[in-house]
């Protein structure tokens, strides 16, 4: 048996068995340093391997069915989640879920989220779809038809890693993209490599134009953070603000109104 066949069949193994939890990533207003939403992350807590994150284990795993199921899985129990607390603490906050090419290929993959939102009881416009650039749009069938149908509900899209891949423009033009992520490899010497400035520069000038939001990814620092702050970057996720945090202390930092910082 192939490794990515025992691979598939351990994380068949660990759905059923509940060894899968969600981290969620703050993000923050850039103008007012306030709560905007999350992004959900997968972790596997492994009984015997500890955690595993899952950039070692998804990519194995990509071409097979069980990806559309952890999909689902991820989107249902983010949704759920994040419904709860929006009731709880009067919060219009949002949630961004990132979805696999195996989803986007799936023909009834709008189907699937309308009825994950339906059995969650989450409103559309406090979803946020996130895809890589990376993943070939063009050949899935329907695709436009779909995402578009999904936007008219509320729901936005997001376009993550961005400036990667060749494909970037391409999909801003072609696609229903509400939200452009920079990559966090632009962000990481912004303060002292001036063709990271003037990339990151570029990528918020030309989304204001498209009247696309704009994310900072990766933000370590107060000097990075002031220097996109000051480029009208939208909003900022990073270690610098705040790391991923499972459910609990998620909690715990809304309870402690520990929503607005002061940038």
């Amino acid at each position: 048996m192939s490794l990515s066949k025992v691979l598939y069949k351990q994380v068949w193994d660990a759905l059923n068995k509940k060894q899968f939890h969600l981290n969620y990533f703050p993000c923050f207003d850039a103008s007012s340093g306030s709560l905007l939403g999350a992004e959900a992350l997968l972790r596997w807590r492994h009984p015997e391997k500890g955690l595993i994150m899952p950039e070692h284990f998804l990519p194995q795993i990509e071409n097979y069915d069980v990806m559309t199921n952890i999909g689902d899985w991820v989107l249902s129990t983010a949704s759920e989640q994040v419904n709860a607390w929006r009731k709880a603490h009067n919060s219009s906050m949002y949630i961004s879920v990132n979805v696999s090419e195996k989803q986007l290929m799936d023909p009834y993959f709008d189907i699937r989220v309308m009825q994950i939102l339906y059995k969650t009881g989450l409103e559309p416009d406090a979803l946020c779809i996130e895809f890589t650039e990376n993943i070939n749009l063009s050949h899935i069938s329907d695709l436009h038809i779909k995402l578009h149908e999904l936007r008219k509900m509320g729901i936005r899209f997001a376009l993550d890693d961005f400036g990667t891949n060749l494909a970037s423009l391409e999909h801003l033009r072609d696609y229903p993209i509400d939200i452009v992520k920079i990559d966090m490899g632009f962000v990481k010497d912004i303060e002292f490599n001036p063709k990271s400035y003037a990339i990151c520069e570029a990528i918020i000038s030309l989304c204001k134009k498209l009247g696309i939001t704009v994310i900072s990814e990766g933000v370590e620092n107060n000097q990075q953070m002031q220097i996109l702050i000051e480029m009208g970057v939208d909003s900022i996720h990073g270690f610098y603000l705040a790391k991923p945090l499972n459910a609990d202390r998620f909690e715990q930092m809304i309870r402690s109104d520990q929503l607005n910082l002061d940038f």
